[in-house]
């Protein structure tokens, strides 16, 4: 998805029509904050600039004003360079300096008091040309057809890069997004009638004006050095750090709705602090052995991830079963206290009447691939495998257990040629995903999520390219998959056996006329 299509669609963030342009993509997302996309069965991880930032939650997501594209992977072959699931990866491209010298300014006004501006400012910093800048700034209030509800937020994203000489590049990019909204949980509404109770007013919240908003900071710096060693070959080397900041609080019931629509609300607080350290070091290039031409892909993959999580103090909205579904009136008649923020989540662990939950893990992981291209590049045999090791550990009120990983996971693809427009393909390839939580069952932390996949399919280009169709079929096997514990579903999490996903997805993109796709 090009800078130019969202522009087009006036898409916002993740969140707003993203997951309409690819097939078999879904929004999971119900807290309007960071974004949770499902394909092919699973909840696919977020990727920037090539490394996977998720977070069990968060990070924020990406505000379009610094995204450049979005390109989306399905099945796993985005995990040779960083882990990922079986279902595939979605990656954020944020915006680089062009040396074009320009800017641009938008001004959007929308339904529910959308009020939204972005300043894009982009040039040479130098006579030189040698180092170049580019900065991308946003403000937004915006409110929902849900009473009490509202996202309002403001981003910076300023970026250089500073070429060291004709082949070798630097570039230093700092992104900043801040995020007030309605506190978390607010979303959900309740009922003893099922599904979508037809009785309940649309724009209803368990919320109350008077309880205080979810606030959330969001730090990304990025550091990427390439190298261009000759006209075939290049090194990458990127590093990430991120520092992630939620305080608020989330909406439940105290006592569930009865049939007459009277429940009691109730809000624990809900802080959150994280942090991520990645790095990458890659070398892909391209050789010839005979009549073969090999695309050769290597490096390593390195990650250490932490959360501290609270979820311990408590308080009553109500002071009795007085709020109704059906006919709700928004005040807060037990007058909850504010809940203290002052200590970071970190320093909050000794406290007894705390529950705050502490995930760390980090991995190690060895990559390589090599494309195969034989009889004038019309069969392409790809050879690839993955070597992680990984920790991860999980603290809480009830355990403080770590588990050690170790998994090679293979990949090998087949495509060909049959005539100048059409190729068929065939894949067989694997994931292995370090997984953040803890088995209440099973009393440890969760082992890494495995998948197999299988996948073919057929792709054609039709009226001298201007039209594109692919039908693929899969079956995606996933091992200990993390699910709601059935003996308290609200609270914890046990991992499964095995899942399966099977699919056909037929994808046709083309151009009608001139300007229109």
């Amino acid at each position: 998805m090009s800078n130019r299509l969202l522009a087009d669609q006036q898409i916002t963030d993740m969140l707003e029509g993203v997951t309409r342009n690819v097939s078999g993509m879904s929004r999971g997302e119900h807290w309007d904050n960071y974004a949770r996309i499902y394909m092919r069965g699973s909840n696919i991880p977020a990727f920037r600039n090539g490394m996977n930032v998720s977070m069990p939650f968060g990070p924020l997501t990406e505000d379009m004003s610094m995204v450049e594209r979005i390109e989306v992977i399905k099945g796993p072959a985005g995990f040779m360079a960083s882990s990922g699931e079986p279902g595939g990866m979605y990656n954020v491209v944020t915006k680089k300096p062009t040396g074009v010298n320009k800017g641009e300014v938008s001004l959007t006004l929308g339904s529910y008091d959308l009020y939204r501006a972005t300043l894009d400012l982009d040039g040479k910093l130098n006579k030189s040309g040698t180092l170049l800048g580019r900065i991308n700034v946003m403000g937004q209030n915006k409110n929902s057809f849900r009473d009490l509800d509202y996202n309002n937020r403001y981003s910076i994203a300023p970026v250089l890069s500073y070429k060291l000489d004709d082949r070798t590049t630097l570039t230093a990019e700092y992104n900043f997004q801040y995020v007030k909204a309605q506190m978390i949980g607010a979303n959900y509404q309740f009922s003893r009638n099922g599904w979508a109770d037809p009785k309940i007013p649309r724009g209803q919240t368990t919320s109350a004006p008077s309880l205080e908003p979810t606030k959330t900071n969001d730090h990304n710096l990025f550091l990427n050095l390439n190298h261009q060693i000759n006209k075939d070959w290049s090194v990458t080397a990127q590093v990430l750090f991120e520092d992630y900041k939620q305080r608020g609080a989330s909406a439940w019931p105290v006592v569930p709705p009865d049939a007459a629509g009277f429940m009691q609300r109730g809000i624990s607080i809900w802080d959150t602090d994280a942090r991520n350290k990645l790095g990458q070091i890659f070398i892909n290039g391209e050789v010839k052995t005979g009549p073969v031409v090999h695309r050769l892909l290597g490096g390593i993959d390195v990650g250490d991830k932490e959360q501290y999580a609270d979820y311990g103090a408590y308080a009553n909205v109500d002071t009795s079963a007085s709020f109704n579904i059906y006919a709700p009136v928004y005040t807060a008649t037990a007058n909850p206290p504010a809940f203290d923020h002052s200590l970071p989540v970190s320093e909050r662990t000794g406290d007894p009447n705390r529950y705050v939950d502490q995930n760390f893990q980090s991995y190690k992981s060895v990559f390589v691939q090599d494309e195969l291209r034989f009889w004038q590049e019309k069969i392409r045999l790809t050879l690839a495998g993955r070597y992680t090791y990984s920790v991860d550990r999980n603290v809480n009120p009830y355990a403080n257990t770590a588990i050690e990983s170790k998994k090679f996971s293979p990949r090998v693809g087949l495509s060909v040629s049959v005539d100048r427009n059409t190729a068929v393909y065939g894949l067989f390839d694997q994931s292995f995903i370090p997984t953040p939580g803890y088995d209440h069952q099973k009393e440890r932390p969760f082992i890494p999520v495995t998948g197999n996949n299988y996948e073919v399919g057929i792709k054609r280009d039709w009226f001298d390219g201007r039209w594109r169709s692919t039908v693929a079929a899969y079956t995606i096997l996933r091992n200990n998959v993390a699910t709601a514990d059935p003996q308290n579903p609200t609270q914890w999490q046990v991992q499964l056996g095995q899942t399966k996903t099977r699919g056909v997805e037929v994808d046709i993109t083309g151009q009608l006329a001139r300007g229109w796709t």
